[in-house]
């Protein structure tokens, strides 16, 4: 019988449901039991997916021998708290993102992970998804031939249009760098590999947001982060990005993520999702002038040539198969720390006005094993 790898949830709010649905797929994960300071949403987790067990408060959980892996989805500001405790005690951690809301403290969690030889693992896992393995596929089998740029935009109106309590997304350790910024940082990577410096400038484009969701409605948030921020990465390979992350503007047209190469482009899926198909565009050998590269040129739609996952979890999974396989595992925590120090010098960047050196580096995540077939264009 194949064995399963215990997990306890810590924290059964919004995002819970989504991890909680995911694991009813992947046979290597069993979640054992769940906490919350409001017992009530643990109470009602436990009751929709069976959960055996509702602990009192954490260090009950900690000390359940069941328990190898402790996924951390509490709020941004806690992650840290949580994170610590449970690698203090000897447990696995996965942690939603980011890792930590300093430097400082995510260092100390890679560091205490190393001293107490357990593994750390930081969302986000979407780079796993078919629409970014295959975009890795046919990057890394040379499609485009050599990359010498990209782009990366991501553009929202908010959260608080449809989150239950959104007021943290404008908070200290919010924004949209932070917040959905490591979907496009950690899929960059994934592609491009580290960045080595930042440029930037941002603003906060309205003072104060209304909740429009149906929790809160009506309630006020005062903005006390950037939410309109316009970054320029270089990566260590010398690449050149645009990273535009807002939380403002009402609709688009931009790309998710684009990858220019020496013999044609490649444009990636939604970095936020799991699934998808991106495409290919190679210039061809009756293409001569400038004009050939209009917008309305024909594209090629590629697909995984295997299943791959596409649901909230997968980077779970991943840690777990590690743990039974005795190999690394690709949801790492320097890849998050990494992603972490980009955000972090992107907001000093754009406070000073300066380019700013990005200290970490890291690995690329080893690719899962796929091939590539066209598809018709969604």
């Amino acid at each position: 019988m194949k064995r399963k790898v215990g997990v306890g949830v810590v924290g059964c709010g919004h995002v819970s449901l989504q991890y909680l649905e995911g694991f009813q797929a992947m046979s290597s994960l069993e979640v054992v039991g769940c906490f919350d300071v409001d017992r009530t949403q643990a109470e009602t987790r436990a009751a929709e997916f069976d959960i055996p067990r509702i602990y009192r408060h954490l260090e009950e959980l900690l000390a359940d021998p069941a328990v190898e892996i402790v996924l951390n989805i509490t709020p941004p500001l806690v992650h840290f708290e949580v994170s610590e405790t449970a690698l203090e005690a000897g447990k696995h951690v996965f942690s939603e993102k980011p890792l930590a809301p300093t430097r400082e403290q995510g260092q100390h969690l890679l560091h205490l992970a190393a001293a107490n030889q357990v593994r750390l693992a930081c969302a986000p896992d979407t780079f796993l998804g078919s629409g970014l393995q295959t975009s890795r596929k046919l990057l890394d089998d040379g499609w485009i031939g050599t990359p010498v740029g990209a782009s990366a935009f991501f553009l929202s109106n908010g959260v608080e249009h449809f989150h239950p309590s959104p007021a943290f997304f404008y908070g200290p350790a919010g924004g949209p760098v932070l917040d959905v910024g490591p979907y496009y940082l950690t899929a960059l990577i994934n592609l491009l590999g580290p960045v080595a410096r930042v440029a930037a400038i941002s603003r906060i484009s309205f003072p104060e947001r209304m909740i429009t969701s149906p929790d809160q409605y009506g309630s006020r948030i005062k903005v006390e982060t950037p939410t309109y921020v316009s970054s320029v990465l270089e990566f260590e390979s010398g690449i050149i990005s645009p990273l535009l992350a807002t939380f403002d503007v009402q609709a688009t047209r931009l790309p998710f993520i684009e990858v220019y190469g020496t013999e044609g482009s490649l444009s990636t899926t939604d970095p936020d999702l799991w699934s998808g198909s991106p495409g290919i565009r190679r210039y061809g050998e009756e293409e001569k002038a400038m004009l050939d590269l209009e917008r309305n040129v024909q594209w090629t739609a590629f697909r995984s040539s295997r299943p791959l996952a596409g649901r909230r979890g997968v980077g779970v999974h991943d840690l777990a198969q590690a743990i039974i396989d005795g190999r690394p595992h690709r949801v790492a925590a320097e890849v998050a720390y990494h992603v972490l120090d980009i955000a972090l010098s992107v907001a000093e960047a754009a406070e000073a006005g300066v380019h700013v050196e990005v200290a970490s580096t890291c690995t690329r995540p080893a690719p899962l094993q796929t091939g590539v077939v066209p598809c018709q264009a969604p």
